[in-house]
């Protein structure tokens, strides 16, 4: 978040080496067997601060192909605003978007009421008790400003 930041006030300077150690951080896990969505994700949105769109989308499919199912939030995350219009991101989004209908579909849903419970009895409602006034619920012999001090002074007597 910093070299996104550094990027957008214009400080390439200061934000190029924190994006260079995010790049190597993810390779050092991708090589180390990492192979969720997760790393391409986070290169993907580095070379889209880099520029290099072309590398950013590439990433970001094989982000998707990982397993990233987020398409609502690609289309307003502010690290790949540079390429929310490209017609590849477009295409991108709708894959996604496309699948989780399908998996949707493919969902069975049939048992669902009765897991819920619906169509059983309800049951009976339980009133929680009556909170008492604010009266009967304070220490008479005890002021607010001191309402630490009977349990400060049974500590110190156990010592």
């Amino acid at each position: 978040m910093s070299a996104f930041l550094w990027m957008k006030s214009g400080d390439r300077a200061r934000a190029l080496p924190l994006i260079e150690a995010a790049l190597a951080a993810n390779r050092t896990a991708i090589e180390a067997g990492d192979r969720s969505q997760l790393p391409l994700y986070e290169n993907a949105a580095l070379q889209s601060m880099l520029g290099d769109r072309a590398a950013a989308l590439e990433l970001l499919e094989g982000s998707c192909n990982a397993g990233n199912k987020e398409a609502e939030f690609l289309k307003v995350d502010p690290l790949f605003a540079p390429l929310a219009h490209e017609p590849r991101f477009l295409q991108l989004v709708d894959r996604i978007n496309r699948g989780l209908r399908e998996m949707k579909q493919r969902v069975d849903l049939s048992d669902l009421d009765e897991l819920a419970g619906i169509g059983q009895p309800a049951a009976k409602a339980t009133t929680p008790p009556a909170v008492p006034p604010r009266s009967a619920r304070t220490d008479p012999g005890r002021s607010r400003a001191g309402f630490l001090r009977p349990r400060y002074d049974r500590a110190r007597q156990k010592f």
